[in-house]
């Protein structure tokens, strides 16, 4: 019987020593950056991640969209190169206003990450007061900015189910220890 507490406890620690470092990919910059009013629109669209995004195959499950006012989108098909996702711009010719990037990637663990944000293009030679205009009429969004970051992966057992599985067999591990130690006693 201690043989077999014994092997279960290290059994449990090799486990939990052995088990991948779980995390999303993180934003790190933008070409347009957030919320930045700019006076040249890019010829390609690009974001940068923390970690090389998950392409499987010729599958890329990655998605980066660039939408004008109208909700039009302005960007080609997205392409994955390591950390970064980029998209070329469809036309030269761009309208002042806002501008909508959503993204939806896949980190190098599996996990999708979804996000947007805005940018301001702004015509060399306009006025700020059609700009400030432009920025109040509505954009449609795809994404919706109000969900919670667990809502955006899914429900909060799908997200952390690997970490549920860890805790549960770290207390399995503990209690076995403890049930070993307690009939050894007497």
């Amino acid at each position: 019987m201690k043989k077999f507490f014994s092997a279960l406890f290290v059994l449990g620690i090799v486990v939990l020593a052995a088990s991948p470092a779980s995390s999303h990919s993180v934003f790190v910059g933008s070409n347009p950056e957030p919320d930045s009013v700019i006076k040249q629109m890019p010829a390609e669209f690009r974001l940068q991640f923390n970690e090389d995004l998950l392409v499987i195959g010729e599958d890329d499950p990655n998605q980066l969209k660039v939408r004008d006012k109208n909700g039009a989108i302005v960007s080609a098909a997205s392409e994955v190169a390591g950390p970064f996702i980029f998209a070329k711009a469809l036309s030269q010719e761009f309208v002042s206003g806002k501008y909508d990037v959503d993204y939806r990637i896949v980190s190098g663990d599996g996990h999708v990450v979804e996000g947007s944000y805005s940018f301001d293009y702004q015509i060399e030679g306009e006025s700020a007061a059609t700009t400030a205009a432009v920025k109040q009429s509505p954009a449609p969004k795809e994404i919706d900015g109000s969900k919670s970051e667990h809502s955006e992966h899914g429900s909060f057992i799908h997200v952390h189910s690997d970490h549920i599985a860890m805790a549960v067999i770290a207390l399995i591990a503990i209690g076995s220890w403890f049930l070993y130690r307690k009939i050894n006693d007497y």
